[in-house]
């Protein structure tokens, strides 16, 4: 009944609670999701705890504004009306003796908010008066039924199948890395991070989904495979830099600095010349990747579809050396990163730190050296 493959290591209670927002139409926002752990009792005599877990009949339990991954994202979530819906027990699972509950009615509360970006670009919000009950697709208040990827309440759509085989599995992952490669425009069944783009963190996401949901192949119900999902974390800082480049043998590394995140995934473009190969400078042993890049647009992505990552580090780790054909500018730069994603599928605040390249023209085999 529990998994603790999730940020914080407590064990989650599967399907215990989800805090869900959705828009004015009903459709559910990529906004993050949260399940429940450490379910007890609160109330002074009940009997059940973090080694118990349980909600003796007349208790309660509560969550601490402070608890770590208890919230929703907002960053890009545009201006509009919205509801929160929380949901205990979303899936109407039974417990651990097989009873199901006699009555699924009150297992929804809601808020209703209108959220809006201030000056700055921060979203803020204010409450709203007569939020309406949660009703599921069904029209069943608390209900379980949910929309599939094409909106069909309770249809056989399934987020990020894109190998098409009907289920979940690494295949979905490996099949994210062909699109990104190809450039296909994004279908809504594909894009599970909702961002109408296909990169390197809807690759990380359906992995996540695969390797936290262990005690259930496939994702079936657990959390982290509730789509689409996009979460941003504020507290995990990363970036690359340009570290080295040699003229003589036509390449230049790249660095990256995380002090707080393991990495899992990486996404950034390349200007000032043309990608001929990559190769990865990171231990295989430590960080078995898939890397590739894309010549068309001179992104390079990479990601560990086995359960490892780049460890945090306090100072910068070399990532990746980009070998080039040719040079097309008078500098090299990074001059975009998609996306930094941490050990738990998460976008993390990632930056260029260092500056661009300069290509030297007149440079004869003497002076060829590396810089």
């Amino acid at each position: 009944m529990f998994n603790t493959n999730n940020c914080h290591g407590h064990a989650h209670y599967e399907g215990y609670g989800d805090y869900r927002l959705f828009n004015s139409d009903g459709n559910l926002v990529p906004a993050g999701h949260k399940n429940g752990y450490c379910v007890i009792d609160l109330c002074g005599f009940g009997q059940y705890t973090c080694g118990n877990m349980g909600i003796t009949a007349g208790c309660y339990d509560a969550y601490g504004a402070g608890t770590q991954c208890q919230w929703l994202d907002l960053t890009d979530v545009p201006t509009g009306d919205y509801q929160v819906a929380v949901i205990i027990n979303s899936k109407h699972l039974p417990d651990a003796m097989g009873r199901y509950e006699t009555n699924f009615a009150n297992n929804a509360l809601q808020v209703c908010m209108h959220i809006q970006q201030n000056a700055g670009g921060a979203p803020t919000y204010t409450l709203l008066p007569n939020c309406q009950p949660y009703i599921d697709c069904d029209g069943l208040p608390g209900g379980a039924s949910e929309r599939d990827c094409n909106g069909i309440c309770n249809g056989p759509g399934v987020y990020g199948d894109t190998y098409s085989n009907s289920t979940l599995d690494s295949m979905d992952v490996i099949t994210y890395m062909d699109l990104i490669q190809i450039g296909l425009p994004p279908s809504v069944c594909y894009d599970i991070s909702g961002d109408a783009d296909i990169s390197v963190y809807d690759a990380s996401l359906m992995n996540w989904c695969l390797r936290g949901n262990n005690s259930h192949p496939g994702g079936s119900y657990h959390n982290h495979c509730n789509f689409p999902r996009d979460i941003v974390n504020p507290n995990d800082q990363t970036g690359l830099a340009i570290s080295n480049i040699n003229y003589v043998d036509n390449y230049f590394d790249v660095e990256l600095l995380s002090q707080n995140a393991n990495v899992k995934s990486y996404q950034f473009t390349i200007s000032g010349a043309t990608i001929s190969s990559v190769v990865s400078l990171i231990s295989p042993v430590e960080f078995p990747v898939d890397l590739r890049f894309k010549a068309s647009t001179n992104e390079v992505f990479g990601i560990s579809i086995q359960d490892s990552s780049i460890l945090r580090s306090t100072v910068a780790r070399q990532l990746v050396r980009i070998y080039f054909s040719s040079l097309t500018d008078t500098v090299i730069c990074i001059s975009q990163i998609r996306d930094i994603v941490n050990q738990d599928a998460e976008r993390t605040i990632a930056s260029v730190y260092g500056s661009c390249v300069p290509f030297f023209n007149n440079r004869s085999k003497h002076n060829r050296k590396t810089i």
